[in-house]
């Protein structure tokens, strides 16, 4: 029965009357718009596809708390999310359909199904408008919630026990839990990019507009000026013929048309419309095919993708995150993270001299690098050495050359190969020079001091 109501609060029948069309605001501007009705604008759609297409591609990865190593984890509480949310849904389309909810809807309704253990074992997104009232009720002196969910029946979440309904609002209003839903606020606006696409729409599809005309000095019957029309539209008609000399006689002319300004200032109004569109949704102009204002979100792709994540997608992620650290993973240690470092990546030329960088710290090893770029470790755990210069210390504690000498050589009879050891000192590779093995010399052919050292100490009789 819970099931067979679910999937009623979650599916429209094709023989029912669209439950979504019922409701909507009517606008100055004669159209009705409703949170559905909003997807019909290009502007709308585009924005709210892309969020929630581009939050839902992006990995989810469960951690523990107290773990430094960040290492990923599964479990078991949340396992709806890492497996499958639902019999008829896989985590992408699920993730696309609550964000699309609460883009449009301003609020995700989720009903989460529990086994006897206690762990979720689905998760059902509602119809946000069938969700028709929030109530806040007192249990023996805490406050709990009441949702009243049309042709299901009224859901409670209470301090202390299991979520009966996962609700994440976009923006509340003080005083408020349901949250204020953009479309509901901005109607007016979206009223305009709908009613300015359907004046295009009747402009190219029931306007009068010719190309040109042909006039004469003297009268012609209809056979005549038939004859003088399938003539000029024969010779002239066409891509392939552009470009043709006409040769008209009696006086004939040809006059070209063109489509008076007033009557195109509805394109003008179309992409004022996008535009403002694009800053409900925090979207760059650019992302929505309005490439003329695609400087005002930065001086690169680079740069303009890192404001979108940071503007856009990260107070999205982290309410979503959050709700389900709540109610899924209630008391445990583990959070939850999206991982959006795959939107972050520069071009290879910048990302080489990252790596490059905090690999010389210290900060990165060789299969940490290789992860970030998605490949697998190195064979037998070499890749999990971190490096450092041997030339660098900190104030007051200098590494004299003797004593960088000293350290190659226990690194050499500890069984670090030579090659490892000039690597380390930043010194080119043996093999890399085309040099007797067992020689080390600077990448610009100079002996480097260390060299000069040992040369020095072996001239002695040191060892």
């Amino acid at each position: 029965m819970l099931g067979r109501a679910l999937r009623k609060a979650l599916v429209i029948n094709a023989t029912e009357r669209p439950f979504l069309m019922d409701r909507g605001w009517t606008t100055i501007a004669g159209v009705r718009v409703s949170a559905s009705s909003a997807l019909r604008a290009s502007a709308v759609w585009s924005a709210t596809s892309l969020i929630a297409q581009t939050i839902a591609a992006l990995p989810i990865r469960f951690l523990l708390r107290d773990d430094e190593s960040r290492k990923p984890q599964r479990p078991p509480e949340a396992r709806v999310l890492w497996d499958r949310p639902n019999p008829y849904q896989t985590t992408t389309p699920f993730i696309e359909t609550v964000l699309l909810s609460h883009l449009l809807w301003g609020n995700i309704y989720i009903v989460p199904r529990y086994r006897n253990s206690g762990d979720a074992m689905e998760l059902w997104p509602l119809d946000p408008e069938r969700v028709t009232e929030i109530e806040p009720i007192d249990v023996a002196g805490t406050v709990g919630l009441r949702f009243r969910v049309e042709g299901y029946k009224e859901v409670t979440n209470l301090p202390g026990e299991r979520a009966g309904m996962i609700h994440i609002p976009d923006v509340t209003a003080p005083g408020r839990i349901k949250g204020i839903s953009r479309v509901e606020q901005l109607a007016e606006l979206i009223g305009m990019s709908l009613s300015a696409q359907e004046h295009a729409a009747r402009f190219l599809g029931e306007g009068v507009h010719m190309s040109g005309v042909i006039s004469t000095a003297k009268s012609l019957n209809t056979d005549q000026a038939k004859e003088l029309w399938d003539g000029f539209q024969k010779i002239h008609a066409g891509p392939s013929k552009a470009g043709r000399v006409g040769v008209l006689t009696s006086g004939a002319e040809f006059k070209p048309l063109t489509i008076p300004p007033a009557e195109l200032q509805f394109l003008e109004q179309m992409k004022y419309s996008d535009r403002k569109i694009a800053g409900i949704y925090r979207v760059p102009p650019h992302m929505i095919g309005d490439i003329d204002s695609s400087t005002s979100w930065g001086t690169g792709i680079e740069e303009q993708t890192i404001q979108f994540i940071q503007h856009t997608l990260l107070p999205i992620i982290r309410k979503v995150e959050e709700a389900f650290e709540a109610t899924l993973l209630a008391g445990t240690n583990y959070r939850m993270r999206f991982i959006t470092a795959g939107l972050l990546r520069g071009a290879m030329k910048d990302r080489a001299e990252f790596y490059r960088v905090l690999f010389n710290m210290g900060a990165l090893n060789d299969d940490e690098i290789r992860a970030f770029e998605d490949m697998g470790p190195l064979p037998d755990g070499r890749g999990q050495t971190y490096y450092v210069p041997m030339n660098i210390a900190p104030v007051g504690m200098e590494i004299t050359l003797k004593d960088r000498a000293e350290i190659a050589g226990s690194l050499i009879r500890a069984g670090y190969t030579p090659e490892e050891v000039a690597r380390v000192a930043g010194i080119a590779p043996i093999e890399h020079l085309g040099l007797p093995p067992g020689t080390l010399q600077s990448s610009d052919g100079s002996p480097p001091d260390a060299v000069k050292l040992l040369q020095q100490m072996a001239s002695e009789g040191r060892s």
